[in-house]
């Protein structure tokens, strides 16, 4: 996902992908 998203984007993505963990 890094490798094209800004670190803005990779740090929201990430949080997401924590939220989308969580819920499984």
């Amino acid at each position: 996902r890094d490798y094209w998203m800004k670190a803005d984007e990779a740090q929201a993505y990430g949080m997401i992908d924590e939220v989308l963990v969580r819920k499984k």
